[in-house]
């Protein structure tokens, strides 16, 4: 494995362990399952990365690293929407 690969499962494990205590905080259903969306684009990353995949060119190494890179980034922007919510109306926030 390389080390941009270590790098990205290294950032994946942070922000995993960020999600889960912001997880225990949440009494809202609602909010839970908005920060479980996060824990599912987190899963993707680590599952795409235990795969296996052949990339002929450097350019494809590229292309597949700034893909993978881009849904750590989504999964950590779910969560901070979470946190802002969180922040702005409590962890029991209730949808009508």
């Amino acid at each position: 494995m390389d080390s941009d690969t270590r790098a990205i499962l290294a950032d994946v494990r942070t922000e995993r362990t960020t999600v889960k205590e912001l997880n225990r905080k949440l009494t809202s259903p609602y909010m839970k399952a908005r920060l479980s969306e996060a824990l599912g684009l987190l899963d993707d990353v680590e599952g795409w990365l235990a795969t296996p995949t052949e990339l002929r060119k450097a350019d494809d190494v590229v292309r597949w690293r700034d893909f993978v890179d881009g849904v750590l980034d989504m999964a950590e922007r779910r969560r901070q929407h979470v946190q802002e919510l969180v922040k702005r109306f409590g962890p029991d926030v209730q949808t009508p």
